[in-house]
């Protein structure tokens, strides 16, 4: 070794200790991906707002409430093997009235409004007919359902509703979008959750603004004043009626607040969220009175926008799920969809015009207008909403008690499920003590089947058995034998003739006393 290697190891060590320092740090991608798994967990600077909370803005309100209203106020018709059915009697009860204990309108208007703010909804069927087919649909809140993998079949998660597990068949799911987990739906307030945490905390900011207490005039002066002095200056200027005039004496000046109140109150940035909420729910601006500077919404007219509506917002995020799992779980030869007429429909001039020029066309007669204009029965919009049979209303479903939902050992009394039906059994994570309510031992299930014994016989006629009834006895007087002369010295020709009144058609008349009752009958040859 060199003299020269031997003073750069002394002061730079030796090349197999550079090897095992490098050999301690991880691979540049292994590292990468550390860095990118830090930051995706690491916590955001803003705060995410809640459902309700976010329905306090009122752009959002004003978006969620216009997007479920107007689906609620839609009627949906049938197709059977592609051509719409106008026979009422054909027409699947379920679209008409899915719930029998609600109107059409808060079963679409309920389920649209949880995919607007929740991104899912869950229809529960609560009756089927014999043939499985479902009678009632019930619209479930997002937040009773639990969903977890199952790891025997990815694709049947098991879910429960009320900690009881249910059927895939019986408990369906519409989503807006899936979330990661592929589980659960997700909405707009989900995804963009930093432009609704922007717009909530914009409001609370000018909620705190008055809330404040900020003057409305400030009043300076040069003299050396006291507390006193200062009461006593209030009373003295509060003294007179408005519209008096005040005196101010000692140098005293009165000037405006030095605040600027329009941008206290995040005004213009309070404006623009109305345009990004216009944005998250992909509907027009001017419907939540929104205007961006410099476009040309203004010259658009009223149906324009309403068709921009629907085709941008209402049929691809609601409309169209909903027909879908409307048409699942019809019989395969129907399909539904919505009514989408009324809103869309121009102004009287422009329909009238239009329906002139289909008329001369040749495209529909006389009888198609009318209908739309509900001149003559056919359109569903002015069909009337029947009530649902006693076969299709739901069966109660109620939840234990408080008391109930307890261990039953009076020393845990641990809380052992926030909700529960009749009939729950679980075991307590605490004491190991098994936990059950039969249904015969609540007075709800007693309830529930009194209710469901009282629909049944609406549903199903009674059965009523009469007794059988003896015959009658007709005493039927005895008729002589006719006398039969026979004017012929030959045998062959007697025969021949007697055969003649044997086949000869005769004439049977029924006997009747003076109260209308048969007594007898009489037969003669005609």
């Amino acid at each position: 070794m060199s003299f020269l290697q031997t003073v750069a190891e002394a002061f730079l060590g030796r090349p197999e200790d550079f090897k095992t320092l490098s050999s301690e740090f991880p691979d540049l991608d292994t590292q990468l991906a550390a860095i990118r798994a830090a930051r995706a967990n690491q916590a955001r600077v803003y705060r995410i707002a809640g459902v309700q909370e976010a329905l306090g803005v009122p752009s959002i309100l004003a978006a969620v409430t216009l997007i479920s209203g107007t689906v609620g106020r839609l009627s949906m018709e049938a197709y059977l093997n592609g051509t719409l059915v106008t026979n009422p009697d054909q027409i699947p009860r379920l679209i008409i009235r899915p719930n029998p204990r609600s109107t059409p309108r808060e079963f679409f208007r309920d389920s649209t409004f949880y995919l607007a703010t929740r991104g899912e909804v869950w229809w529960y069927v609560a009756k089927r007919d014999a043939d499985g087919n479902a009678l009632s649909l019930v619209v479930v809140p997002p937040w009773e359902v639990q969903v977890e993998k199952n790891d025997r079949d990815r694709f049947s998660p098991t879910i429960r509703w009320l900690d009881v597990e249910r059927r895939p068949e019986d408990l369906r799911q519409i989503t807006y979008m899936p979330d990661h987990s592929g589980l659960r739906g997700v909405g707009p307030l989900q995804m963009a959750g930093a432009a609704v945490s922007v717009a909530t905390e914009a409001d609370a900011w000018a909620a705190n603004f008055f809330s404040g207490a900020l003057p409305s005039l400030i009043g300076t002066t040069e003299a050396d004043v006291d507390e006193l002095d200062l009461k006593a200056l209030d009373a003295q200027w509060a003294e007179k009626p408005n519209n008096l005039p005040r005196w101010m004496t000692n140098g005293l000046k009165l000037e405006a607040p030095p605040y600027d109140a329009q941008r206290a109150q995040l005004t213009e940035s309070r404006q623009f969220q109305v345009g990004e909420v216009a944005r998250m729910f992909t509907m027009p601006g001017s419907l939540i009175e929104y205007q961006m500077p410099g476009s040309s919404l203004t010259y658009r007219s009223e149906p324009d926008i309403w068709v921009d509506f629907k085709e941008r917002c209402l049929s691809p995020h609601y409309l169209e799920p909903i027909e879908q799992e409307m048409t699942d779980l019809l019989t395969r030869s129907y399909t539904t969809r919505f009514n989408t007429w009324e809103l869309t429909k121009a102004d009287p001039k422009t329909r009238y015009e239009v329906y002139g020029i289909g008329i001369d066309k040749g495209i529909f007669g006389p009888e198609y207008p009318q209908k739309m204009e509900g001149m003559i029965p056919g359109d569903v919009n002015y069909a009337p909403v029947p009530q649902a049979p006693p076969a299709a209303v739901p069966t109660p479903i109620r939840a234990l008690s408080m008391e109930a939902r307890r261990c039953v050992n009076p020393k845990c009394k641990k809380l052992l499920a926030d909700v529960a039906p009749p009939g729950w059994k679980t075991t307590c994570p605490r004491c190991g003590i098994e936990n059950s309510v039969p249904l015969e031992q609540t007075a709800e299930h007693s309830e529930i089947l009194g209710l469901t014994a009282a629909l049944r016989a609406v549903a199903e006629p009674p059965v009523v058995n009469v007794p059988p009834q003896p015959a009658p006895i007709i005493q039927l007087p005895v008729q002589p034998a006719p006398i039969v002369n026979v004017h012929t010295d030959s045998f062959t020709e007697a025969v021949q003739h007697l055969e003649k009144l044997m086949t000869a058609p005769r004439t049977r008349t029924v006997l009747r006393d003076e109260h209308n009752n048969i007594i007898g009958s009489k037969e003669e040859i005609a």
